[in-house]
């Protein structure tokens, strides 16, 4: 299996926008700033898609949290479904957000978890969350991404 880095999946997302984007719509969305564990996810207040990745920006898992109200997954936007995957640092409780630390948690420090990136979308176009996500998953092959659509040849 060929590495899946980070300018890929944007690569994809362009095309993604240029296919499903149009342009009478708000400004498209774009990936929010790299996330190394420290301070507050950029986009987590958001829902959208989400990246895990390692240190040399390989996408290991590619998710999406977008269910912000109601049901079953409510409260399931980015920064929710993203805490599954970290934790906070011994020590850093009375660190201020902007200089706080995180760790990843279990097998995901195992699997060389390092960095997140999020692209989030306003509740107006949050279900366009789930369509990137199953678009880069059928695109791309990443090590924990399990389940794929068929891909077009």
């Amino acid at each position: 299996m060929t590495s899946v880095m980070l300018d890929t999946v944007k690569e994809f997302t362009d095309s993604f926008f240029e296919k499903h984007w149009s342009s009478h719509l708000p400004t498209r969305p774009e990936w929010n700033d790299v996330w190394a564990f420290i301070g507050g996810l950029p986009g987590g207040d958001t829902q959208g898609v989400y990246l895990l990745m390692s240190e040399n920006e390989e996408v290991l898992y590619i998710g999406v949290g977008a269910s912000k109200v109601g049901g079953r997954y409510s409260g399931h936007g980015i920064g929710s479904r993203v805490s599954e995957y970290h934790r906070m640092a011994e020590g850093q409780r009375s660190v201020s957000l902007e200089q706080r630390k995180y760790i990843p948690k279990g097998d995901w420090a195992e699997r060389g978890l390092a960095k997140i990136v999020t692209i989030g979308f306003t509740s107006e176009y949050a279900y366009m969350a789930y369509a990137l996500e199953a678009f880069l998953i059928r695109e791309t092959e990443t090590p924990h991404n399990k389940v794929r659509s068929a891909r077009l040849s």
